[in-house]
């Protein structure tokens, strides 16, 4: 499981990321934008490493394969886009970005969001896919182990999938609604995330042997 542990802290980190950077947003990257955008670096490996971490809890027998790095490409094309469009910017650059959204390549947004909504889902239908075929070896090698573990990972990708429902509205608030109405979808996204963080750290305190194999 130790493969599969590394998978989930890389999830939680990158979703932690996520939200941290929401919150340094509004009270250190006006003054220093430089340190802005860093976190969100890790976005793009939230959701394979959350797909990754299914599929190795799923099967005992999986292992990494060399096709398995090609995960890692959304996370390579936006962080040499943010690197050079951004954050070798000199500051006033920087800080203009922050509060007008203008300076930066018009590819990038459009980038960013086309390999958004592709991962969503991408990974989502993988996810849920992996969930299906554990079901069936559940249901022919039936043990209270396989049993614990795919109501884990059921659990685990439906409490996700609402946070990503929710994402997905945060976004298209943003761009048809008001600011004060996306910001209140942003305080629920977060209150999701934080919930779903503390959810899955309680799991692991009282069922480590889900984590441990």
């Amino acid at each position: 499981r130790k493969i599969g542990n590394l998978f989930i802290v890389i999830f939680l980190i990158a979703l932690g990321s996520d939200i941290i950077n929401d919150l340094l947003n509004r009270l250190l990257f006006v003054s220093y934008p430089a340190f802005a955008n860093i976190l969100v670096m890790s976005t793009p490996l939230m959701l394979p490493s959350l797909y990754l971490y299914i599929r190795s809890i799923s099967f005992k027998d999986n292992r990494l394969k060399k096709l398995d790095l090609l995960h890692l490409i959304p996370f390579m094309i936006t962080n040499m886009f943010l690197i050079f469009d951004y954050h070798l910017k000199q500051t006033h650059i920087q800080s203009e970005v922050l509060s007008t959204g203008e300076g930066m390549s018009d590819i990038y947004v459009p980038l960013f969001y086309f390999i958004y909504i592709t991962q969503l889902i991408l990974y989502s239908v993988l996810s849920i896919k992996e969930v299906n075929r554990y079901k069936q070896i559940v249901f022919e090698n039936y043990s209270d182990t396989l049993k614990n573990n795919y109501k884990w990972v059921k659990q685990l990708i439906f409490a996700f999938l609402i946070i990503l429902t929710v994402a997905v509205i945060k976004n298209l608030v943003n761009y048809f609604f008001s600011d004060a109405l996306f910001e209140i979808i942003l305080l629920i996204l977060r209150i999701f995330d934080l919930l779903f963080i503390s959810w899955i750290i309680y799991k692991a305190l009282k069922r480590p042997y889900i984590f441990t194999g």
